[in-house]
């Protein structure tokens, strides 16, 4: 480690974090046999966490220095049928949905290109200033973690049959579930 210059300097970023966030549920009792219910959850954190050196970047407090958002969504909607006092159906189907994108500090600028690297800053991915690293030292010593800028989506899909069956003093349950799951990722690794 360098003659155990590593880690000496030191400093403070403030990291903020803003969660707003909201439920919504609303039930109705069709008649006797039949009720349904509807949700939505809603929720996004937007979290911001400087680099130490401004624009030029450099670690962020052991975290990615930049800015993101993790838009999270959940609907759903619920039936139940009473058939006889002694045998019940419930159907659900839901989504849930997460999206996190995340940026550098100086996403969208042309950071390293104004200082003379040449083929830097091409494109909105390759945006800001580049990353330079010095083995030993925090990484990236300037610029940005490599993984930035990401988009990542996850939804899932739930479909649900439950039944509930009375007998005698015994109760059997059975169904089926149906999962979907997608994850979509864009994060071109620029260096």
């Amino acid at each position: 480690i360098l003659g155990g210059l590593s880690g000496n300097f030191p400093y403070e970023v403030k990291q903020s974090r803003n969660t707003p966030n909201f439920d919504v549920k609303i039930d109705h009792q069709i008649n006797a046999n039949n009720s349904v219910s509807w949700r939505y959850s809603f929720q996004q954190p937007q979290i911001s966490v400087p680099p130490v050196f401004g624009i030029v970047g450099g670690p962020g407090n052991g975290a990615f220095a930049g800015t993101g958002t993790a838009r999270s969504q959940a609907p759903g909607v619920s039936y139940t049928h009473i058939f006889s006092p002694s045998l019940i159906s419930e159907v659900r189907f839901g989504i849930s949905r997460v999206a996190n994108n995340v940026n550098q500090t100086d996403y969208g600028t042309s950071t390293a290109k104004n200082i003379g690297i040449g083929g830097a800053n091409i494109d909105p991915w390759s945006s800001g200033m580049s990353s330079i690293s010095i083995s030993g030292f925090d990484s990236p010593m300037v610029g940005y973690s490599a993984s930035e800028p990401w988009r990542r989506t996850q939804t899932n899909f739930e479909v649900t049959n439950t039944w509930t069956k009375v007998w005698g003093n015994h109760q059997f349950k059975w169904g089926v579930e149906i999962n979907r799951e997608r994850n979509d990722l864009l994060q071109t690794q620029t260096f």
